[in-house]
């Protein structure tokens, strides 16, 4: 009777080291997710350092505010002439059965 106390007292205690909220593999699952969470941060500071790099630029350069004017907005200084060329249409390869 007293060693089947002791081994369902045993396995309760190891399932919840390893199965329960607080267990072994909560803790895993935690260290994995912080992993995730730590590499999104990384990217995110570095493209907030990128976009404030371009906002210096764009505030203390008028040659990149040109720039970023004419490709993002298509304008064009006077005097400047444009040519338009028609974009190619897509073609359907498609093989059919």
């Amino acid at each position: 009777m007293f060693w089947g106390f002791f081994l369902l007292l045993s396995g309760a205690f190891l399932w919840s080291a390893l199965m329960g909220s607080q267990g072994l593999f909560s803790y895993l699952k935690l260290q994995r997710s912080l992993s995730q969470i730590e590499e999104e941060n990384r990217k995110l500071l570095e493209r907030n350092h990128d976009l404030q790099r371009e906002v210096y630029g764009l505030r203390n350069s008028p040659t990149e505010l040109e720039r970023i004017i004419r490709e993002e907005y298509g304008y064009v200084s006077e005097g400047e002439k444009v040519y338009l060329t028609p974009e190619p249409e897509p073609r359907e390869d498609r093989q059919e059965p």
